[in-house]
């Protein structure tokens, strides 16, 4: 024990009591690299600096090396150029912390910056005691996601932090909430989306139409009637658009939903009588129903087929069609009865009428009463013409109609929703318009329907993915869901007034145009 001492205290001998006054190899390479780490600090903010001849300032691409990341793509024209969003001390988003500091005015000017290009339209007006920042454009618009990020496309937090509590506030003077909360759109939500208001009520179109008639095989003009046959309708440019598969001149109609319903004026078979002017469309909407277009080839506007040059234009209202019947007719009076041209006018006015001719007037003008009544009767009255559609919103003291009822076919369902039919061009129309088909359960035969799908149809596919047999009602072979279902899938935030937002704010102009020159750099109006 006393030899483990006396070598314990040769070794603390040998130890040199003032070791720390002598760097080691460790201490200097920590000197040397905190050396290096203020040279290289320094270096990168003298990188990022620039001498324009008069001042210092940041170059273009110290601030790049400065960004948190690439804007997207409709901004990267000004991604070297900060000022182009940023407000010098002034937080980009209106909730930010750095307000408390107080170095600039509360309500922040980064969202002027934001308006000079984007004139979008109000905010939803926000109920009292909802903390909601206003003109806020960053709060929800964050950029430096990278080139294909979409700033429209937020998450669903955004959404639920003032939907999931609509529901507790209440319109003056109402007891009843303006809006139920909402939470998402899957399933197993406490309060889920509701659904789609459109299913709610009546088709508001004023056009008799039945979908299971249409849709029949072997198409007849009247119950029990024969199949229509292509090669009775009079035009061949709308012969060819309705014959049947087989190509055959006498086949039957046959009628798909294409046939009325495309995105494209090519889908419709119709070379020549579509307006291209008026059928552009990017597929996300159908084509509207024009009676040039999808109607005209079974129900022509005429009241004797003996008479094709006499067909009424559609879009007129009773009043005009009067009048081109007298005009008609009195032509046709006069070709019957060409001697009435050799009437004899006096020279001079105010000698009377010649009595030998005063009963031949009468008896021409008796004739163009019959014949404009009874080609109204046709027209107004009959099953082939106007009122097989359309109904009347007003009569005359003698019945006779005067003004017809607006067909007031939705062109958009979803008023307030973004829905694209191009994006479902691979499902079958069946598969979510089952009840157009007529052996459907229950197949519509009333004007009244809403043929669009509710949101259980939707959710087969706009839904958290769910194996095999997992959802209720899936098949035991095939998983469901797994498509996309966020809240900006199909709602735009930015409203005006209360047509159609599908486009949000995109077809609102600014205030303020600039020349290429001002919009590279980006100056604030």
């Amino acid at each position: 024990m006393a030899s483990q001492g006396r070598e314990s205290k040769a070794r603390a001998q040998r130890i040199e009591l003032d070791y720390y006054k002598t760097p080691d190899g460790i201490q200097r390479g920590k000197l040397a690299l905190t050396f290096l780490g203020v040279v290289a600090v320094a270096a990168w903010f003298a990188l990022n600096l620039e001498w324009d001849g008069r001042t210092l300032k940041s170059s273009a691409g110290g601030r790049l090396r400065s960004s948190p990341g690439p804007l997207i793509e409709a901004h990267a024209t000004w991604e070297a150029n900060c000022e182009a969003c940023h407000v010098p001390f002034t937080p980009i988003k209106g909730n930010s912390p750095l307000d408390a500091l107080a170095l600039t005015a509360k309500t922040s000017t980064a969202a002027s910056r934001c308006e000079s290009c984007h004139a979008g339209s109000a905010h939803h007006a926000a109920p009292a005691g909802m903390n909601v920042a206003k003109n806020d454009c960053a709060g929800c618009h964050q950029d430096h996601q990278g080139r294909l990020a979409r700033l429209t496309r937020l998450d669903d937090s955004k959404c639920k932090s003032c939907h999931a509590m609509l529901g507790d506030f209440r319109h003056e003077g109402s007891a009843n909430p303006a809006l139920a909360n909402i939470e998402g759109f899957s399933t197993g939500l406490s309060n889920s989306h509701p659904e789609f208001e459109p299913l709610k009520h009546p088709d508001p179109g004023g056009i008799k139409f039945n979908h299971a008639l249409h849709m029949s095989p072997g198409l007849t003009t009247t119950p029990g009637g024969k199949p229509f046959l292509a090669s009775k309708i009079r035009l061949e440019k709308d012969r060819d658009a309705y014959r049947g598969s087989s190509g055959v001149a006498d086949s039957s109609v046959s009628l798909r939903c294409q046939s009325c319903h495309a995105t494209n004026p090519a889908d419709l078979r119709a070379p020549g009588r579509v307006d291209l002017s008026v059928a552009a469309t990017t597929g996300a909407s159908m084509l509207p129903i024009r009676y040039e277009v999808q109607c005209r080839a079974c129900h022509e506007l005429g009241f004797d087929t003996t008479k094709p040059d006499m067909m009424m234009t559609h879009r007129i209202q009773p009043s005009e069609v009067s009048t081109r019947l007298r005009e008609y007719f009195s032509g046709e009076i006069l070709r019957d009865d060409p001697a009435f041209m050799a009437r004899y006018v006096p020279a001079r006015p105010g000698l009377g009428p010649i009595s030998a001719l005063e009963p031949k007037v009468q008896t021409l003008g008796d004739r163009l009463v019959s014949k404009v009544r009874e080609a109204s009767t046709l027209l107004f009255d009959g099953d082939r013409a106007c009122q097989k559609c359309h109904d009347y919103a007003s009569r005359d003291q003698l019945g006779a109609p005067t003004q017809v009822k607006a067909a007031n076919i939705p062109q958009v369902w979803f008023t307030h929703a973004n829905f694209d039919h191009s994006a479902h061009r691979g499902v079958d129309c069946r598969s979510c318009h089952a009840g157009a088909y007529p052996d459907a359960t229950p197949a519509s035969m009333s004007k009244a329907d809403v043929l669009i799908p509710g949101i259980e149809s939707c959710r087969q596919c706009h839904a958290p993915k769910a194996q095999a047999g997992w959802m209720a009602g899936a098949s035991s072979k095939v998983a469901s869901g797994g498509a996309t279902f966020d809240c900006t899938l199909c709602h735009s935030y930015h409203v005006r007034g209360t047509e159609a937002v599908a486009g949000g704010t995109r077809t609102i102009a600014p205030e303020t145009l600039r020349d290429i020159e001002q919009f590279l750099r980006a100056e604030p109006r």
